[in-house]
C-alpha cells in the first residue's frame, strides 16, 4: 500500500489543499460540494486511486456512478490513464439496475421485460394512445408528454399525484400515463425510468438480493449528484443499508434538471442522514477570470436554498461581464454575425433558455456559411401547434368563408364565441348571401354587443394582412385578430413568436418565409457541426466551457419563467418557489461556462413591444461594462422601403403623440411625408423615412 504522499508522487496528482483534504479523508460519509470549474472530477478519480492503492479496497467492491453514459466513458478514460486498468468500473446507476434485474429474473427463472432502447419507440406508442384519445398530437405534444412520464416515474408520483399535480395542454395526463404503462405491460417491455422502478421495488421486496448488492459495495461513489432524481438516490440509500461508505460529488447551485425530477434537497440533508458524515467544500474556480466569478457568485447568493459558498478565481482579474441592449430583439442575430466575423477567439458560445430563441441566429449563421455547432438536433419548434396556428390563420385571412378554418380558429381569436356559436355560424351562413366568417359574426344580432365589437377588430386585422409583408402578417396576427391575448399565457410560446418576427424580417414574402421554414428544419435535423462557435441551450452545455459566452434569453417569463410581477405581487407556494431558484441556478449555469468574457445580449423592444428587464438583467448590469446599442445605420433604400408600407388609413401610434391615423401620404424626391390625425385632436405631417429611422412610430391594429 502506498502513503497519500507517495500516491501523489507516484502518480502525478496536483491538487490543492481544499481538494486533497477532500479526496484523501477517512470519513465515512462525504458530500463533496464543488464550484463551476473546480475540478471536481479530478477530485473523484483521485478518491477511486486513494481507496484502491492506499486503503487496499477491491475495485469490485466499489461502485462509482455518474450521470450519462458519456460521463462515466469520460471518467473511465481519465482514470485509466492516471492509474491504470486495475479493474475499477465506472457506469451509471442504469447500468447498476439492469444487473439488479437480471438477478432477479435468474432467481425467479423469468424474462426479463424488453428494454426500449429507441427514444422513437416511446414517442410512436406516445403518439397512438393521443391518437386514439381523438387528438392529433405534433412532435412538440409528444415530446411534452414523454418529459412529464420521465419526471412521474422519478419522483415516484402516486396516480393521486399525478391526477392532482400533473396538467398537459387539453388532455388528460393521468388517463394517458395509466394507457401507456398498461401498453409496456401488455407487451411486456420497459423504458430507462422503468429500469430505476423495478430496480427499487425488487431491492425493496427482496432482502436477500438488496443485501446482496449492500454487502458487495463497501464503497459507492457518486458523480453529479446535484442532477441525481429522487429514485435514484432512494437506491443509492438502499446500497448503503450494510454500511457502505458514500461518497457524493455535486453542487446544488448547478441543478438544473428539475423537469426530470433531479433532487438536491439530498444534497441538503446529507450529513443529517447519515453518521459519520462530512460536507466539503472546493470553491476555487479554476475556469473564469474574477470577474466573472465574483459576478456569479453575488448572483446565485440571492437563492435561499443553498449551502453558503465563497467562490473565488484562481486567475487574474479578467474584464467585467459585458451587458448589452440593443434598440430592438431583431437585431441580435446581425449582432452577432457581426461579432464572429470581427473578432477572434478560440472558443464562442451562444446559450439561450430555450432552443427556439437560437433559431434566428441558426438561420443568419447557415444563410452567411458562418460554421458552428449545434448542441442537440430539436426540431420541435416546426411542428409546434402555434407555427401551424399562424399559417392557419394566414390562410383565413385570404379565404375567411373557409368554414373547417373558422371552427380551428374562432376560440383563439379570444372574442368570446362558445363552440354552439361557432357551429351556428358555420350552418347558417352559407349561399349566395354568404359574408366571410368574422363580418358574419360582426353583423348577427343574437350574438352579444361585446363579442361583435371584438370581432370587428379581428376582422380589420384579417382584411389588412393580405397586402401585407411576412413581418407585417406576424404582427397584425398578434396585435389585431386576437391570437396575442390567447398566447398571454404562455410566455414559452410567445419565444417562438418572436423567433418568426426575425426570420420574417429576414424573409419578406410569404412565400420565401415558408420555404425557409422547410429548408431550416432540415437543415436542424441534419445537424450543424464544426468551427469553434456553438449554438446551445443552457442545459446541454453543461460541463463545458468556452473563452466566451453570450447569453441571449434573459426576458420576463423565458429566464426567469414565472414573470418578476408574479413574484412579486402574491405568496409563492413551495413548487413555485424551487422553479423560482433553479431559474436562477440555469442562469448561474450559464454565466459560469465563460473563461474570459461573459456577454448578456438583450432588447429593449419587439418590434415595438417593450421588453421589460428582470433582475438578471438588472443585478449583472449593476457590475458590469455597460454598452447601449444603437440601431445600425440604415441604407436610403430601406428607409424607402419601410416607409413605402404606411398608407392612408393606417391606424398608427407615436412615441411622443401616441395614438393616430393617416390621413394621406404623399412623395417629394425621393421622401414620404404622412398627414396624420391624433387621438387628442392634434394634426402633424411627419417624414416618414425619419420616423422609421429613429424607430417612433408603428402600425397598431386597434
Amino acid at each position: 500500500m502506498l502513503d497519500v504522499g507517495e500516491l501523489i508522487e507516484k502518480y502525478n496528482i496536483v491538487l490543492d489543499e481544499e481538494q486533497k483534504r477532500a479526496a484523501f479523508s477517512d470519513r465515512k460519509n462525504i458530500l463533496l460540494l464543488a464550484v463551476p470549474g473546480s475540478g471536481k472530477t479530478t477530485v473523484m478519480i483521485a478518491r477511486l486511486g486513494y481507496l484502491v492503492k492506499c486503503r487496499a479496497v477491491s475495485p469490485s467492491s466499489i461502485l462509482a456512478v455518474t450521470y450519462s453514459v458519456a460521463g462515466a466513458g469520460e471518467m473511465q478514460k481519465r482514470y485509466i490513464s492516471r492509474f491504470g486498468d486495475d479493474g475499477i468500473r465506472i457506469s451509471t446507476i442504469h447500468s447498476l439496475c439492469v444487473s439488479v434485474i437480471d438477478t432477479y429474473c435468474k432467481k425467479k427463472h423469468s424474462r426479463p421485460f424488453e428494454l426500449m432502447t429507441e427514444e422513437g419507440m416511446r414517442s410512436s406508442i406516445v403518439r397512438g394512445i393521443m391518437r386514439s384519445n381523438g387528438s392529433y398530437p405534433t412532435d412538440s405534444d409528444v415530446n411534452d408528454a414523454l418529459t412529464k412520464i420521465t419526471y412521474c416515474a422519478n419522483m415516484m408520483l402516486s396516480d393521486g399525484e399525478i391526477k392532482e399535480k400533473i396538467e398537459l395542454e387539453g388532455r388528460d395526463f393521468s388517463e394517458l400515463y395509466g394507457q401507456y404503462r398498461q401498453y409496456k405491460i401488455d407487451n411486456h417491455l420497459m423504458d430507462f425510468d422503468d429500469q430505476l422502478v423495478y430496480a427499487l421495488k425488487v431491492l425493496r421486496s427482496y432482502p436477500k438480493i438488496r443485501d446482496q448488492y449492500a454487502m458487495q459495495y463497501a464503497y459507492i461513489c457518486v458523480d453529479e449528484a446535484q442532477d441525481t432524481s429522487y429514485i435514484q438516490h432512494q437506491i443509492i440509500d438502499l446500497l448503503c443499508s450494510k454500511g457502505a461508505g458514500l461518497f457524493m460529488v455535486g453542487d446544488e447551485d448547478q441543478s438544473i434538471y428539475g423537469f426530470r425530477a433531479a433532487y438536491p434537497d439530498a444534497l441538503m440533508s446529507f450529513e443529517k442522514d447519515r453518521e459519520d458524515a462530512e460536507v466539503f467544500l472546493i470553491e476555487k474556480n479554476y475556469r473564469s477570470t474574477g470577474k466573472i466569478v465574483s459576478s456569479a457568485d453575488r448572483f446565485i447568493s440571492r437563492n435561499e436554498n443553498r449551502r453558503k459558498k465563497n467562490m473565488k478565481a484562481d486567475g487574474g482579474e479578467g474584464i467585467p461581464p459585458i451587458f448589452r441592449q440593443l434598440p430592438n430583439l431583431g437585431l441580435i442575430p446581425d449582432y452577432l454575425l457581426q461579432k464572429v466575423q470581427s473578432e477572434s477567439f478560440s472558443s464562442l458560445a451562444v446559450l439561450a433558455r430555450q432552443s427556439d430563441s437560437l433559431i434566428p441566429t441558426i438561420d443568419i449563421f447557415s444563410e452567411k456559411g458562418i460554421r458552428f455547432n449545434l448542441r442537440g438536433r430539436d426540431s420541435l419548434f416546426f411542428s409546434h401547434f402555434v407555427i401551424q396556428d399562424i399559417k392557419d390563420i394566414i390562410a383565413f385571412s385570404e379565404d375567411p368563408y373557409d368554414a373547417s378554418l373558422f371552427i380551428k380558429l374562432y376560440y383563439k381569436f379570444c372574442c368570446g364565441l362558445t363552440r354552439t356559436e361557432a357551429e351556428n355560424a358555420v350552418a347558417n351562413n352559407s349561399g349566395k348571401k354568404m359574408l366571410p366568417f368574422p363580418e358574419y359574426i360582426e353583423k348577427n344580432p343574437i350574438i352579444s354587443e361585446k363579442k361583435r365589437i371584438k370581432m370587428h377588430f379581428t376582422a380589420a386585422a384579417l382584411r389588412s394582412m393580405p397586402s401585407k409583408n411576412m413581418l407585417g402578417k406576424l404582427k397584425a396576427i398578434i396585435d389585431g385578430t386576437g391570437y396575442g391575448e390567447y398566447l398571454l399565457d404562455r410566455p414559452n410560446d410567445m419565444v417562438k413568436i418572436r423567433a418568426l418576427y426575425c426570420l420574417a424580417d429576414r424573409h419578406s414574402s410569404k412565400e420565401d418565409f415558408y420555404a425557409r421554414l422547410s429548408e431550416l428544419e432540415a437543415e436542424i435535423k441534419n445537424g450543424f457541426s464544426g468551427g469553434n462557435i456553438t449554438l446551445s441551450t443552457i442545459h446541454s452545455v453543461k460541463g463545458m466551457e468556452f473563452e466566451q459566452v453570450v447569453i441571449i434569453d434573459a426576458y420576463n417569463g423565458i429566464m426567469p419563467s414565472i414573470p418578476e410581477d408574479s413574484v412579486k405581487k402574491t405568496p409563492l407556494s413551495v413548487e413555485e418557489r424551487r422553479t423560482v431558484e433553479e431559474d436562477r441556478r440555469i442562469f448561474y449555469v450559464g454565466m459560469t461556462r465563460a473563461a474570459k468574457q461573459l456577454e448578456l445580449l438583450t432588447a429593449k423592444s419587439n418590434y415595438g413591444i417593450p421588453l421589460p428587464g428582470t433582475e438578471y438583467v438588472d443585478q449583472l448590469r449593476s457590475f458590469a461594462s455597460v454598452k447601449e446599442e444603437k440601431n445600425p445605420e440604415k441604407t436610403v433604400k430601406d428607409l424607402e422601403g419601410l416607409a413605402s408600407e404606411y398608407s392612408a388609413g393606417d391606424r398608427i401610434i407615436h412615441r411622443v403623440f401616441g395614438y393616430g391615423n393617416i390621413v394621406s401620404v404623399s412623395v417629394k424626391g425621393r421622401k414620404h411625408f404622412a398627414s396624420l390625425v391624433f387621438d387628442n385632436g392634434g394634426k402633424r405631417r411627419l417624414c416618414l423615412e425619419e420616423c422609421v429611422k429613429r424607430e417612433i412610430i408603428e402600425k397598431k391594429y386597434d
